[in-house]
């Protein structure tokens, strides 16, 4: 009767609890994906009958001890799957086929129909424990027929860069392939595991580098991932030698599923001084409770810059009035332009027609309109915003500025100085200066623009000039026009020797505007005050690393330096403004969040955030 009385009790008592007894079990079944709710799903294949083997990598230290049970994926629709379909678990991708011999579990797995495609599903009766040095997971499909050709049939993804979050091969392609590196794609493989989850978790991760200014607080992206039982609504955090420390309300909250995360922004702080350091950003409270997670931290490296590199790729374009096909290169330089501003750079040749100077030009032309991208060739006119696009998000380790000044009173001789400075010492850097003297706003009523595109689709602000237009096009403004280059290919005396990190290194070219006539001996100098300095630099193999252009000759300074009535004051610093991802601004617009940062002629840099009323 006493035994019973106790079982009786033991069940009456965890029955009125239900949430006690969960957090009081051994061991639940939880899911693992690379693949979080809310990312859009895609998909990949070669769009042909082929043998698929996809896994992923798992090497959590929050996992490490857990117990694979299962395993689940989508296949997207497309084709048609062989009936026999495998699942296995093994140390390392083998080079031959997979099979009992070279895995840790390998089991048939099941594939049943649902709408939009199948779902695969396998059980590892046995289960298999995840050790410190993780493992691979997977499933082996055989796509016997794909419809239409069909490149999202079999391999069910996400888009994402995580490492470890898809390998693949097939029977053509039968050396593994990281996709993650190649594709960045995500596989959609769900592992369900038997593990005991804290109840409040998380793990980070951040760039392996963020850059800011001196005394700067900038933000920088951070992944929170759940990685416990409960959802996360808030985390608080630390960050070690800056002073950073905060908290941040995550709206939605992460959901309790271990790998779910959201994206925040935590703010770091430049130092003092340039260089880099290691900084390592902590999760130390989740939902106000102590972090549970072992891995609740991430290093970082702060990288603190006199300014920040702003990467401008150099669009070089040569042209004619006779040519029908280059009104395609001026709509792409002028919508690259209108959408860019001061950061697109580019530099317009005109061949054999009255926008031709005397100068050399740096490259050749085979063809009209020839663009080149950086000194290297493009995909053409269409295509050119992207191509642009995709150089410009490419991290810069070049700073690179570009001014005017005027040399005499009577205005008819400028100074172009480009000022760069580079992020790490260089030895034997061999890398080369180059300035070149262009005009915006050319323009004469007898210049006809031969037009091709009359009648032919394409429509907008600048297209329509040629499809609603003539076979000859009037009246058009030129922009970029090169008017004097005199060493196009650079020169090397700005880097001779060593280059060290943080230094600037300058270099002044001079043009005289007497020499900026056409072939028929006409000035090509139509406004003194629409004149630009494009500076760059060249590194060895030709390509330009790095492009600058400098503000309107109108607002350019005499050789005194005087531009206004303060220029007396000794201390009057230059004023620069940025955005908080880092990007030059020319000033702080109303309402709007800035950080402005003062130079003083003795070298002293002040920094601040404002808003301007």
């Amino acid at each position: 009767m006493r035994y019973f009385s106790i079982i009786a009790f033991l069940i009456f008592f965890f029955g009125a609890f239900p949430a006690e007894v969960e957090s009081l079990n051994a061991a639940a079944e939880v899911e693992f994906s690379y693949a979080a709710g809310g990312m859009e799903k895609t998909g990949y294949g070669y769009g042909r009958p082929d043998t698929y083997d996809v896994g992923i990598r798992v090497e959590n230290p929050g996992l490490a001890g857990a117990m694979v049970r299962g395993l689940r994926v989508e296949i997207p629709a497309g084709g048609t799957l062989a009936p026999v379909c495998h699942a296995w678990i093994a140390m390392e991708l083998p080079d031959e086929a997979f099979s009992e011999s070279n895995t840790i579990a390998f089991v048939e797995a099941e594939v049943e129909a649902s709408e939009g495609g199948g779902v695969l599903t396998a059980r590892f009766p046995e289960g298999v424990e995840i050790g410190e040095n993780g493992i691979y997971a997977g499933y082996s499909v055989e796509a016997v027929e794909v419809e239409n050709r069909c490149r999202t049939f079999p391999v069910a993804t996400v888009a994402g860069t995580t490492p470890g979050a898809l390998w693949l091969r097939t029977g053509d392609h039968p050396r593994w392939d990281n996709g993650v590196e190649r594709l960045e794609m995500m596989s959609r493989l769900t592992l369900t595991l038997e593990k005991q989850l804290p109840e409040c978790a998380a793990s980070i991760q951040g760039p392996a580098k963020h850059r800011s200014l001196r005394g700067v607080e900038s933000p920088a992206a951070f992944r929170i991932y759940n990685e416990g039982g409960t959802e996360i609504r808030s985390v608080r955090y630390t960050c070690s030698n800056s002073g950073n420390s905060g908290e941040i309300e995550i709206i939605p909250a992460i959901p309790a599923r271990f790998g779910e995360h959201a994206e925040v922004e935590i703010p770091l702080t430049g130092d003092s001084g340039f260089g880099k350091r290691v900084a390592e950003v902590r999760i130390m409270e989740v939902n106000g409770q102590p972090n549970e997670c072992p891995t609740g931290a991430a290093s970082i490296i702060i990288e603190t810059l006199p300014e920040m590199p702003v990467n401008r790729p150099l669009v070089e374009e040569y042209t004619g009035l006779w040519c029908g096909s280059c009104p395609s290169g001026w709509v792409a330089l002028e919508e690259c332009n209108e959408k860019y501003g001061r950061d697109f750079v580019a530099i317009s040749y005109h061949v054999n027609d009255d926008m031709q100077t005397g100068i050399a030009f740096p490259g050749s032309a085979n063809s009209t309109p020839t663009i080149y991208l950086n000194r290297l060739p493009t995909k053409g006119a269409a295509s050119l915003m992207q191509q642009w696009e995709e150089e410009s998000r490419k991290e810069q380790d070049v700073a690179l500025t570009a001014e005017l000044e005027w040399m005499d009173e009577g205005r008819s001789r400028l100074r172009a100085r480009g000022k760069a400075y580079f992020t790490e010492d260089e030895k034997s850097p061999k890398y080369r200066f180059a300035i070149a003297l262009v005009a915006d706003g050319l323009n004469d009523p007898s210049w006809a623009q031969t037009n091709y595109f009359a009648g032919q689709p394409g429509s907008g602000k600048f297209w329509d000039l040629f499809t609603k237009g003539g076979g000859k096009v009037y009246g058009l403004d030129y922009n970029f026009t090169a008017l004097l280059f005199d060493n196009p290919k650079g020169v090397e005396e700005p880097f001779a020797g060593s280059i060290k990190a943080y230094e600037e290194y300058a270099y002044e070219e001079e043009f005289d505007l007497e020499r900026a006539i056409n072939r028929r001996g006409a000035s090509l100098v139509q406004d003194k005050g629409r004149l630009r300095a494009i500076a760059m630099i060249i590194s060895p193999d030709g390509v330009v690393m790095n492009s600058a252009s400098s503000g309107y000759s109108a607002d350019a300074p005499d050789v005194s330096g005087i531009s206004g009535p303060d220029a007396e004051e000794g201390e009057k610093p230059e004023v620069r403004y940025f955005d908080f991802s880092g990007r030059m601004i020319k000033g702080a617009a109303k309402g709007e969040p800035a950080i402005r940062v003062k130079t003083y002629p003795d070298g002293r840099v002040e920094s601040d955030k404002i808003i301007t009323n």
